[in-house]
């Protein structure tokens, strides 16, 4: 299979079952449009609501797979919105294919209304 024949795979899997997404790359700016997949990380030995000296702190973490043309940008106050919701951005790494960017891959936590890191 080509290069360009597994980016029209992408493009077709995006289109088909992905989600409008709008990626910010800082806290202030525009954001840049397009389409990813984002599914829940269900870990088996881990609880997502994890007990703190404050109460329960959430430990919801979310698989992002993106756009190449949509790139994130961890640890800048960046983050991702969409109809699930606004999420940071914790990881981010481009997947090269043949030296190209193939696609995103990210882990996102949510945000509340404030723009803060759910607790």
């Amino acid at each position: 299979m080509t290069d360009s024949m597994m980016a029209q795979e992408w493009q077709a899997i995006l289109s088909r079952h992905g989600l409008d997404v709008t990626v910010f790359a800082r806290r202030d700016g525009e954001g840049q449009s397009g389409r990813a997949l984002i599914q829940p990380i269900l870990e088996q030995t881990k609880h997502q609501l994890e007990p703190s000296p404050l109460g329960g702190r959430c430990e919801s973490r979310f698989l992002y797979l993106g756009e190449p043309g949509l790139p994130l940008e961890a640890g800048k106050g960046g983050r991702v919105e969409c109809a699930l919701g606004a999420f940071s951005i914790q990881s981010a790494h481009p997947i090269q294919i043949a030296g190209n960017t193939s696609h995103w891959w990210g882990v996102l936590r949510p945000m509340d209304r404030k723009g803060q890191v759910e607790p």
